[in-house]
């Protein structure tokens, strides 16, 4: 099951936005194409990644080597996420508000089916 989450980030400690989303991988960093995009010269282009695991759990994943990434003020390359986490990367703050459960989508399953479709021909292949 997917989740829909809500974020709140921070930069300096003021709010820039509320970012909502459904994505199984959510990203972190300075890149235009990380779901969490935000303009802190502390930032890596890919510094974390929060993953919404197929049993629900949610973990968080630090990529960055020059910054930690802190998890509740924590150092964590790696831990379990839950609502109310605060995430530190860099100057920014993003802070895990809300986790509910998505509508599902029509059509082909959005960005989720050509991953699943090559991870069902592997397996049909590998039998």
């Amino acid at each position: 099951m997917t989740y829909l989450l809500s974020f709140e980030i921070r930069v300096d400690g003021e709010l820039r936005r509320s970012v909502m989303t459904d994505e199984r991988n959510v990203t972190i960093g300075r890149s235009a194409g990380a779901v969490i995009q935000a303009d802190d010269a502390a930032l890596d282009d890919l510094h974390s990644v929060v993953l919404q695991q197929d049993d629900g759990t949610m973990v968080l994943l630090s990529y960055s080597d020059l910054q930690p990434t802190l998890l509740n003020g924590e150092p964590a390359r790696s831990a379990h996420v839950s609502e109310g986490d605060v995430i530190q990367c860099g100057n920014t703050t993003v802070t895990l508000l809300e986790r509910r459960a998505a509508a599902r989508r029509g059509g082909l399953g959005g960005d989720r089916w050509f991953p699943n479709l090559f991870r069902t021909m592997r397996r049909r292949l590998t039998r």
